[in-house]
């Protein structure tokens, strides 16, 4: 069964609707009168979903107004989702964690030690939203967004598996023991203050083709603007130079193409100007929905080196992406290829953020200064 027509399925069966699949890729409803209402369906239908449909019956898809009929009738409701499920899988050994880590934990002014490695669970929030990208065109998509609500690191690798999961099984919600529970869940708070530090850098990852080629079409653009502005400004140069020649710099003619540079110029400018309100992109955010999944994980202890300063870190491997959690600069949100600590507080931030500040060249801690630079403000 589709995933859509598996979604479809379970939602009329919550609206009070009988609901029996048919192949190919289809479903039969009989549906209650007000569901019938909302849906524009007679008593007694068919759906289809596949390539192929079904005899008399009607298509379904992700971009048909029946979805907005039935997302109007689920009125919001189904946005979010708790569960604890478990999945029987041998740990990693030490071994295996220290490799992991060797390729994930590339610190560019420290070194750490590995500690304890310990069965434990950990409570994952998984967020998904719509992104409507408008410029000089329009840009759609789903992006899924993860995190181990137990240390904050990024888990987008463990949508899929988790979701593939919760589709194939259903929800579950498997016994957790008390002592290596997960904890209390994230507030909403908690969750708005976490996606208001990490979404924009998604964000532009996800939209960096849809930005490469609208830039490659500004830049043509441009180019076009500033070779037809510089040809019409060296025509009035050259009707000047020879105006001046001819006539004294008071002359009539003098001025008037005088008045024409000046004019080119300030068309020039307006035109870049338009040029960028053409091609601003506006990008709306729409949360689509949520879910916080408990999970175990081996949990890895890491005290983090640097001088004489020492600070112990938490890493996760869980067993549906099979891979430790990725650690996120600790000011950015960004997850780098190598780490650099600082000495106030020894935050792993990504290099740009514990790098030198571009006025004064000093190095600083954006984790412990968002506010700017120290030295220079």
């Amino acid at each position: 069964m589709s995933n859509l027509r598996d979604t479809v399925l379970r939602a009329l069966e919550v609206e009070g609707a009988v609901v029996e699949p048919i192949e190919p890729d289809g479903i039969e409803v009989l549906a209650p009168s007000a569901l019938r209402m909302a849906l524009d369906l007679p008593e007694f239908a068919r759906l289809g979903f596949g390539p192929t449909l079904p005899a008399e019956s009607v298509r379904v898809s992700l971009e048909s107004d029946w979805m907005d009929k039935l997302h109007a009738v689920a009125r919001g409701r189904g946005r979010f989702l708790r569960a604890a499920i478990r999945r029987d899988v041998s740990w990693p050994g030490r071994e295996d964690i220290e490799g992991m880590l060797a390729k994930h934990l590339v610190l560019e002014n420290a070194t750490y030690r590995i500690g304890e490695v310990s069965s434990a669970w950990t409570r994952y929030l998984v967020v998904m939203f719509h992104l409507t990208a408008i410029s000089d065109e329009k840009r759609e998509d789903i992006l899924s967004v993860c995190v181990n609500e137990f240390n904050s690191a990024c888990a987008d690798s463990l949508v899929e598996p988790l979701f593939q999961h919760l589709n194939l099984d259903g929800t579950s919600n498997a016994k957790i023991p008390d002592s290596t529970g997960p904890g209390e869940p994230w507030t909403s708070e908690r969750a708005r203050e976490w996606c208001g530090t990490n979404l924009p850098g998604r964000i532009r990852g996800r939209l960096r083709p849809f930005l490469g080629g609208m830039e490659r079409r500004m830049s043509k653009d441009l180019d076009r603007l500033h070779s037809y502005y510089t040809g019409l400004q060296r025509e009035a140069a050259r009707r000047l130079a020879e105006a001046l020649v001819a006539h004294p710099a008071e002359d009539v003619a003098c001025r008037r193409e005088q008045a024409r540079i000046e004019s080119v110029e300030r068309q020039y400018r307006e035109n870049v100007a338009d040029m960028g309100r053409k091609y601003a992109m506006k990008v709306d955010v729409e949360l689509i929905q949520a879910a916080q999944v408990a999970v175990p994980v081996c949990r890895t202890e890491v005290r983090i080196l640097r001088r004489k300063g020492v600070r112990t870190c938490h890493f996760d491997w869980n067993p549906f992406s099979k891979r430790l959690d990725e650690w996120p600069c600790e000011s950015c949100g960004a997850v780098p290829d190598s780490y650099v600590v600082c000495d106030q507080s020894l935050h792993v931030t990504c290099p740009t953020c514990g790098g030198k500040c571009s006025t004064c060249g000093k190095l600083y801690c954006a984790a412990c200064h968002p506010e700017g630079c120290p030295d220079c403000g």
